[in-house]
């Protein structure tokens, strides 16, 4: 299953460019499909619940130092 779902995690597959960012795209179509189900009764936009407003704060830090960390890391 975690095998199944790794691909998913790769940023162009879920349509951005930075590591938290929130597709506006992928948003509205889950919003459509909750509408759709029943979950939510009103039609609600990406801007109603998501932002990106942080996501060059969070995107702050060397991704091929933590990719060097993490290689050599050992559990204790």
């Amino acid at each position: 299953m975690l095998q199944a779902r790794i691909a998913n995690w790769k940023l162009e597959n879920a349509g951005v460019k930075r590591w938290g960012e929130s597709s506006d795209a992928r948003c509205t179509q889950y919003l459509d499909f909750m509408r759709k189900w029943g979950v939510i009764k009103e039609k609600l936009s990406t801007q109603d619940i998501v932002t990106n407003e942080l996501i060059d704060e969070i995107n702050n830090f060397d991704f091929n130092s933590v990719v060097a960390e993490a290689k050599v890391y050992r559990l204790k």
